[in-house]
């Protein structure tokens, strides 16, 4: 019970034992040998509620920041998976450095382009907001949210931002200010925040609704002409890859091989887009030559690289599928923005 109207998940291994397994101690099988009825204890939502499913509960809390992430019943240093070799190293140095007390630190991406003074600006930061939620637990006689994620505003600054960036278009000046109190918090010198005042709303201007309504068609349209189909079932998604109209005076090979690259880069766009999870099952064209399949891919498996989302991606089966995993963090695009037809079901 977490206070809200569907009662939320904790599995066994979400759960921190105080156990020495070094010594011959078993691990429980069974979450009744480790918690009591009516017990509190301080728990934080890895996965939000999907369909007749409640959310995902973890003991394990993590507090992330804009450079690290406390992970304050834990006690290792971890870089984030798309850092390495020396940038790596330094990094989980750095990390050791300012790292004091008992507790975990995770170095995210965006470190790479900061300094020691700056990640212990945010460690401190971190540590404050983790002994603010202690104390709140420690006042509580029934279950109620204790703290919440920030804004999507500055959530999507924390997980986002870049040096990459040029420009920030907003449409209000509340919004505006909110973004560059955050970054001027975090040491950060960016200038160009833009207040849109175009006739049209910010989001015809950029073309933001035509993605979203793109987002949501089961056929995406290649830039050669050939198309994938994108269908989505209880217990996978399925996505298939045709040549359509696409046409070249190469050998049929060669056109096939175009368009699996070209799906392969779409597909993992769309998978991000969309925010698709679970198990997905990719029917590229049947390519003939090993050689073309390795390309496809490795190709495939280099455009997965910015994806923050964790996956994880087998060979081609014998039948020439592609089978990977994404994991379900929310219902994606379409369980957020559509609702199932109580007529037809979406069969139309």
């Amino acid at each position: 019970d977490i206070g809200e109207d569907r009662n939320a998940f904790l599995y066994i291994n979400e759960v921190g034992l105080d156990m020495d397994t070094d010594n011959g101690e078993e691990i429980p099988k069974k979450i009744q040998y480790v918690l009591k009825p009516d017990q509190m204890i301080m728990v934080q939502v890895t996965k939000d509620p999907m369909k007749t499913k409640g959310a995902r509960l973890t003991t394990f809390i993590s507090i992330p920041g804009r450079y690290l992430v406390l992970a304050p019943f834990n006690s290792g240093i971890g870089v984030s998976r798309r850092l390495g070799g020396e940038e790596k190293e330094n990094l989980r140095k750095l990390a050791e450095e300012i790292k004091k007390e008992d507790y975990g630190l995770i170095v995210r991406t965006a470190a790479r382009e900061t300094d020691k003074a700056k990640l212990k600006k945010d460690l401190k930061k971190l540590i404050k907001k983790w002994n603010f939620i202690r104390k709140k637990a420690s006042d509580l006689n029934r279950p109620k949210l204790i703290s919440s994620e920030h804004s999507i505003v500055i959530k999507l600054m924390r997980d986002v931002f870049s040096k990459e960036f040029n420009a920030i278009y907003v449409d209000k000046k509340v919004i505006k200010r909110e973004i560059g109190r955050y970054l001027w918090s975090n040491g950060i010198k960016f200038n160009n925040i833009i207040v849109h005042h175009g006739k049209e709303d910010l989001f015809e201007t950029f073309n933001v609704n035509e993605a979203i309504e793109s987002a949501l068609e089961r056929k995406v349209w290649l830039k050669s002409g050939g198309f994938i189909v994108i269908d989505h079932g209880e217990a996978m998604t399925s996505i298939d890859v045709n040549t359509g109209k696409y046409t070249s005076s190469k050998s049929s090979t060669q056109t096939i091989l175009r368009t699996n690259l070209e799906a392969a880069e779409t597909i993992a766009s769309q998978l991000r887009l969309r925010d698709i999870g679970g198990i997905i099952v990719i029917d590229f064209i049947d390519m003939a030559s090993g050689k073309d399949r390795n390309k496809v891919l490795g190709s495939f498996l280099q455009c997965l690289g910015s994806d923050k989302t964790k996956t994880e991606v087998l060979q081609f089966s014998k039948l020439g599928l592609l089978e990977m995993t994404r994991k379900n963090v929310s219902d994606g695009i379409l369980g957020t923005m559509c609702k199932t037809c109580s007529h037809c079901e979406g069969s139309g």
